[in-house]
């Protein structure tokens, strides 16, 4: 059994974003050809994506957010990895990230993302 944890971080274009529109969300990467969404949509969709950088980690008010890894662009070496033992949500977590942020917001985001997985797992080697 494999005892020591793994996050998978993607590279950048890695993570599906999406707009919140409360109620619902809508895919703005990756591209999709069949939705083309109405000029007051798109209008908002580019403000929101120009102007909804976060300030900080746990900034609420931005209405971009992940969705999870790119699709089909890490099935290889996810597939991999639990065949090497690991179980996604026991020990083995991806961390899909909004690549349009600065490094030093998504790091932050990263280690709150790895102190909420350490709190049941002591055998981390480090953060």
């Amino acid at each position: 059994m494999i005892e020591r944890p793994l996050i998978l971080v993607p590279g950048i274009l890695g993570s599906s974003l999406a707009i919140k529109k409360n109620p619902e969300f809508f895919s703005i990467w990756p591209l999709t050809p069949s939705w083309v969404p109405l000029d007051d949509f798109l209008d908002d969709l580019l403000f929101d994506l120009g102007t909804n950088i976060r300030e900080k980690s746990m900034d609420e008010k931005v209405s971009v957010v992940t969705t999870g890894i790119l699709p089909g662009a890490y099935d290889g070496i996810i597939s991999a990895i639990i065949k090497w033992g690991y179980k996604i949500g026991n020990n083995f977590w991806t961390f899909p990230y909004d690549w349009r942020q600065s490094n030093d917001i998504s790091g932050q985001m990263l280690a709150e993302f790895i102190k909420d997985k350490i709190q049941d797992n002591n055998n981390w080697d480090g953060v």
